[in-house]
Parts: C-alpha cells; sequence; structure tokens
C-alpha cells in the first residue's frame, strides 16, 4: 500500500522446507555469497519439479535487493524503489542447500510481486502489481488505472511484457495445460490467460470471487486455492453450469482472528488432505485437515 520503509526492509530472509510428515523445518542454506552481499528480501515463489532430473526441483524466487547507486553505494529505496530481480535456484528433495543457478534482472523487472517458472530452469513468468516503483501514479491503481503488466523471461532470450495494462496483478499460478491464473490485489476477480507461441498472454476468461484475493496455487486435482478470503475454485459441474456459470467459487475457511490472522497464502496437499495457510502478518503456519 505504497507504505515503504528502507530501513525496515530485511535482507537476510531465507528459503526453508517443512515436511507435513514429520512437522519438521529445515532452513535451506544458499550459495555462498551468491550476489555479493546483497542477500534476500524475499516476496513471490515457485517451486517446481525438474523435467529432467523428478529429484532436482528448482526455485524461483522474488528478490526485492536494496538499489546502488553505479552497482556500489547504496541508495534512498523510498526515493528509488526497490533493485527488484528474480533468482533461480536449484536443490533436491529432502536436501539442505539452494545451488544458485542465475540472477535475472531486467527493465522489465518492475515492481515483481509473484512468480511461475518452467520445469528446465530456463524461463518463467512474472506479475508487476504497479507500473512504476515509486511515484504518485501508483495510487491511481486503486481507482481503476491499469498501469500492472505481467512479463515472461528466458535465460537465453531475455525479457518482455507478455501482458500490459493489467489491474494490480498479483498471485499468479499455472495449471498443468498451460493455463495461467492471476489474481486482482484491489478489485478482486481472477484473470484466466493462455501464451502464444511466442510467450505473450491473451485473457481467455474472467473468474468473479467477490472480494479480493491474493496469491494463488493450484492443487494436484486441479483445484485453484486462493488466500485472502480463503476460497476453492473448480470447474462448475452442477445444474447451472449449462446457465454459463462456468466456475463455482467456494468459501473453504473462515475464523475471527485468533488462530488465523492476514493470510496471504493457502496451499492445498490433496494427497494428505490438509490446507497450509500463511501469510504477510500470520504469526505462524497454520495446517488445517480437509
Amino acid at each position: 500500500m505504497n507504505q515503504l520503509n528502507a530501513t525496515g526492509a530485511s535482507h537476510e530472509d531465507y528459503v526453508a522446507t517443512y515436511d507435513p510428515s514429520t512437522s519438521q523445518i529445515i532452513r535451506l542454506r544458499p550459495s555462498a555469497d551468491f550476489n555479493h552481499g546483497r542477500g534476500l528480501s524475499l516476496h513471490g515463489m515457485d517451486v517446481v519439479t525438474s523435467s529432467s532430473d523428478p529429484d532436482v526441483l528448482y526455485v524461483y524466487l522474488v528478490n526485492h535487493r536494496a538499489p546502488l547507486a553505479d552497482g556500489n553505494t547504496p541508495v534512498n529505496a523510498e526515493q528509488t524503489g526497490a533493485d527488484s530481480v528474480i533468482e533461480i535456484f536449484k536443490t533436491t528433495i529432502g536436501g539442505k542447500t539452494l545451488e544458485h543457478v542465475k540472477t535475472i534482472e531486467h527493465p522489465v523487472i518492475i515492481t515483481p510481486n509473484d512468480v511461475v517458472g518452467s520445469s528446465d530452469g530456463n524461463s518463467f513468468y512474472f506479475t508487476n502489481d504497479h507500473g512504476v516503483r515509486v511515484g504518485y501514479s501508483r495510487y491511481l491503481e486503486y481507482v481503476g488505472h491499469r498501469n500492472a503488466s505481467v512479463g515472461y523471461c528466458h535465460l537465453d532470450q531475455g525479457c518482455k511484457f507478455a501482458r500490459t495494462r493489467t489491474h494490480s496483478s498479483n498471485g499468479i499460478a499455472r495449471a498443468n495445460n498451460g493455463t495461467l491464473y492471476i489474481a486482482d490485489s484491489t478489485f478482486g476477480d481472477i484473470t484466466v490467460l493462455e501464451a502464444q507461441v511466442d510467450n505473450t498472454l491473451v485473457v481467455v476468461d474472467s473468474i468473479p470471487t467477490e472480494l479480493v484475493v491474493d496469491n494463488l496455487a493450484l492443487d494436484a486435482d486441479g483445484l485453484l486455492w486462493g488466500a485472502e478470503d480463503l476460497r476453492q475454485i473448480s470447474i462448475n459441474t452442477g445444474v447451472n453450469a449449462f446457465y454459463g456459470e462456468k466456475y463455482r467459487v467456494e468459501k473453504v475457511f473462515e475464523d475471527d482472528g485468533n488462530l488465523v490472522s492476514g493470510i496471504t497464502t493457502a496451499v492445498h496437499d490433496s494427497q494428505r488432505k490438509k490446507l497450509f495457510l500463511h501469510g504477510i502478518a500470520s504469526p505462524q503456519l497454520v495446517v488445517c485437515d480437509t
């Protein structure tokens, strides 16, 4: 909400794994000084199984680095915005380290919020939740101005805008068939997009959600989960599907704030029937049976 606090920014964030069978949490160690001491200030992320080795995982991270002038001198992030990049790491199932693959920085990466990566570790889509890093024009987006975007990057081909003039693009998720879902974090609704041959995106549908949705996640059954006012979205197979109601949106969890507060992420394990809830203002990870 444009409440920038450069002195309060964390640059010692980390990635950890949680084992549902043992409740064990393991903090993963990144490659030593992978970005010359600039650390991690994390936002959205994606973890994808390698298409060439099922034991290898690619980890894509949005990293809001502190800005530097001429690559050396720290500058005030409240005036310039963060020097945001996408980091790609590699790890293994059950591993305890993160091997740094590459840092991707590009003018198209403006205000990255969330990311979905490919299974070969070479490409990804990401959302820019604003069109500029700082300035009054950011406030116009709260009254409907479309200045957000979706970007696409390939390690060998560079980055470009996949779609422009979107609104408050926040969480992004990709289905097995390549369909992309992007949440509007100001006015609500989820946009459904399909990738073209040139990796640009076209809108094919919109899912009304009534309330604002933050991050999105698909489970193994193909159900789309949206955090905030927690909802589950599926293809409508009921009688009203005949009348054009293509998607069924259901509230699946509600709390008065004593157990769960400020959730922005929900992930469903359809095999174990567990729902994991966390968020930017959550004091703990909450696990629910489904």
